[in-house]
């Protein structure tokens, strides 16, 4: 996350060095996702997400969640851990659930869309 702050850098170094290839990982389609992120500024925006959070991730600053909130964790996800994701119970002051997909990776909504639509849409009728 703190290299990711080098604007242009980072940039250059993902899709230039190789290093988008390691990053995404062993998605479903790797290949289409990296020509999908290297169109112009796709990487930049994927990357603002971070950059724009620096400051309450190092300084433990994040506001509470008022909304009900459903955690999705993948067993084989190699960024987050299912304790990182049950830990997120501790920020929500709403109903809070939490369900894990077996054998998917941290790219759910690329990996397994049809369960994670399922697991939505019964977390939406339950919370109009």
């Amino acid at each position: 996350m703190l290299w990711f702050q080098l604007r242009g850098l980072a940039e250059l170094y993902l899709l230039c060095g190789g290093g988008l290839r390691r990053w995404v990982g062993s998605g479903r389609d790797l290949q289409t996702t990296i020509t999908q992120m290297e169109r112009p500024g796709r990487l930049t925006a994927a990357l603002s997400w971070y950059r724009a959070n620096l400051l309450p991730v190092l300084l433990g600053s994040w506001p509470r969640c008022q909304r009900p909130t459903l955690g999705i964790w993948s067993s084989d996800d190699t960024y987050l851990t299912e304790g990182q994701m049950c830990d997120s119970q501790r920020y929500v002051d709403a109903s809070w659930a939490y369900q894990s997909i077996e054998g998917c990776g941290h790219w759910v909504q690329l990996e397994q869309p049809q369960r994670l639509v399922e697991l939505a849409v019964d977390w939406f009728r339950q919370h109009p």
